[in-house]
């Protein structure tokens, strides 16, 4: 079975899933329209709270065709990709 949660904080940080690997975690969220270029605020937030060194890796999924890498661990992923 694969275990898989949502975070939310009272100011309205969020990951959409975080999937555990062994002692860390891979923070994803899901945007429609990924035009930052770098991590979204919330997730930041998110991995801040969790603490850094817990977090594998941070993965935003998108329909709006980018994909690659964004920051160290962090990477955008267009979903016709997967």
């Amino acid at each position: 079975p694969i275990n898989l949660y949502y975070f939310r904080d009272r100011q309205g940080n969020e990951a959409d899933f975080i999937l555990p690997e062994g002692d860390r975690l891979h923070l994803y969220e899901c945007k429609w329209k990924f035009q930052s270029g770098g991590l979204p605020k919330n997730l930041a937030k998110v991995k801040s709270i969790v603490g850094e060194d817990k977090v594998k890796s941070c993965k935003i999924l998108t329909a709006s065709g980018a994909s690659g890498k964004i920051g160290e661990n962090s990477f955008v992923s267009n979903l016709i990709d997967l």
